[in-house]
């Protein structure tokens, strides 16, 4: 199963999207909603997490691809690729492209270990055969997403936000409620679900925010900063999940 779609690279596009987030956000990411999703009864999932510390593997430079090399994250992307989270493809690992819906719940599916349920239809822009079909049907079954309360669209290739991953990580997680006040420059730009996220997954450690100490919640999410979150929650499986 493919972990990314063709991606653009373009930084001017990932600026852009943090400067105008309306023009990248999904329904179920307004920042005046807090819920949109069908009311569905939630499955709990069986999970099987990976084990270990998640420490980085040995670098072998020769090994890895040329867009990954004298990248700023090349270590963590080597140990996510070790550990089978990411695969890359034949372009290469593609740090600075942008994940999608689909793409980001595959990797975290693979991290928990989450035995996927078979999609047999209900998802309006799912389509039974498509490689995504089952993550996306256990996602919206275990409570990770919900589906679009009108379209029932549950948007697997819309380019995922940064605080939409925080909402999907919350929920999957079951993280605990932080009321602690959040530290970014940008906190204002949140409400209802979208603060809940950010602050919970903030106060677990998975996010730290930028050197200018914003955390550009509506910006799109890269494969380099998905690898960076995904290698703290490895870190993190044996608090998370009482091993």
């Amino acid at each position: 199963m493919p972990d990314e779609a063709d991606l653009a690279n373009s930084k001017d596009r990932m600026e852009a999207a943090a400067k105008n987030p309306s023009g990248t956000q999904a329904p179920d990411e307004d920042t005046n909603v807090s819920d949109i999703g069908q009311q569905t009864q939630k499955t709990e999932l069986i999970l099987n997490p990976m084990k270990g510390s998640g420490a980085k593997v040995p670098l072998v430079t020769d090994a890895l691809p040329a867009d990954v090399s004298n990248h700023w994250a090349k270590h963590t992307l080597a140990n996510m690729f070790a550990v089978g989270v990411m695969k890359g493809t034949e372009n290469g690992m593609m740090p600075d492209s942008y994940v999608t819906k689909a793409e980001f719940l595959t990797m975290l599916a693979r991290i928990l270990g989450a035995q996927q349920i078979e999609y047999t239809g209900g998802i309006a822009d799912v389509s039974e055969g498509s490689w995504y079909a089952d993550v996306m049907n256990t996602a919206v079954a275990g409570g990770w997403i919900d589906a679009d309360s009108v379209s029932g669209n549950a948007y697997p290739e819309i380019k995922l936000t940064r605080v939409e991953m925080c909402r999907i990580l919350d929920n999957a997680l079951n993280l605990e409620d932080s009321n602690a006040d959040l530290t970014f420059t940008d906190s204002n730009l949140l409400v209802g679900a979208n603060l809940k996220g950010v602050a919970a997954v903030s106060r677990a450690g998975l996010i730290v925010g930028y050197d200018d100490g914003s955390f550009a919640p509506y910006g799109l999410l890269t494969r380099a900063e998905t690898a960076v979150v995904f290698e703290r929650l490895l870190k993190l499986i044996p608090t998370l999940f009482g091993e």
